[in-house]
Formats: structure tokens, sequence, C-alpha cells
């Protein structure tokens, strides 16, 4: 994974934005997992400054492999996500299709290590921030779905089990 492929919560911050602007129904549908809906509830521990809830500290080594290299997503398939919104669909120097908002990839997950999609939907939360005077609202796992599935992706990462 190249580092021009890391972003941070300001640069997934605008492709949310351009989501919500131009793809509601998308977001209404997907479910923000990973490293995307990671940074957004630093962000938030970030902004209140509650000495009690204070930010996880995680080895940088982690941090690197996993936050964040794109926007995540569950509970849509990328096929579908391509028919509901084309105007982001790139290409690649082979010819592949992908979705791309602001130089952000979008990645989809049907099942995580430890995640199931259909109680992270349950239990969804709708994440939202403020955007040139306008709120941006989209659906996010909730931190206590979201944080074992991270524990693990961190474990199988150092343990050499994916690149």
């Amino acid at each position: 994974m190249s580092p021009d492929r890391r972003h941070d919560w300001p640069a997934l911050k605008r492709a949310l934005a351009r989501l919500h602007a131009e793809a509601r129904p998308f977001l209404g549908r997907a479910l923000l997992i990973g490293g995307g809906a990671c940074l957004f509830y630093r962000a938030r521990l970030s902004s209140v400054g509650d000495p009690d809830f204070r930010i996880p500290a995680t080895e940088p080594a982690a941090e690197s492999l996993w936050l964040s290299k794109d926007l995540d997503f569950t509970g849509v398939f990328s096929g579908d996500a391509m028919d509901l919104i084309p105007q982001f669909i790139a290409r690649d120097a082979m010819g592949r299709e992908f979705l791309e908002v602001e130089g952000v990839r979008l990645g989809f997950a049907q099942v995580g290590l430890v995640l199931d999609p259909e109680r992270a939907m349950e239990t969804a939360r709708t994440g939202e921030f403020e955007w040139n005077s306008r709120w941006v609202q989209f659906l996010v796992a909730d931190p206590v779905t979201l944080y074992p599935e991270i524990r693990a992706t961190i474990g199988r990462l150092f343990a050499g089990d994916c690149v």
C-alpha cells in the first residue's frame, strides 16, 4: 500500500460531504466501518476533551497499517454502490473499476474478522459533522461493534496473515 493512499480525517470529511451532497441514498444504506469510522470517533473524542474518555493509545506501527487508507463500508455490495453512485467510478491502470470520491477510494466489506454486518446495522449510529455551514450525516458502526474488529485486524496484520 503506497503512502499516498493514507488519509486523515479532513480528507475523509471532504469525501463524506461530497457523498452527502450528491448521493444521500447511498449514505442511507452504507455503514461506515474501519479506519474511517475510527477517525470519526477520534475527532469526536478530541473535540469533547473529556479527561475520563481519552483517545486510546495505539502503537504507530499498528496505525500505519489500518488508519486510514479509504472509506470502508458494509451494508452495500460494491456493484450496487457503482449503480447508486456511477459519477464516482474510476479506473486503475489495468482498467479495473473502483469508486473514488475527492481522491479517497471507497471500500466494501460484507463480512469482517469478527464484525457481523447485520448486527452492526442494528446498532449503527448517525454520525454527523458540520461542513460549509451544513450538517453532513452518515451511518457509522457504533464503537462497541467497531473496537473488536479493529483489534482483530491489528492482531492479524501483526501476525503476518495479510498485507
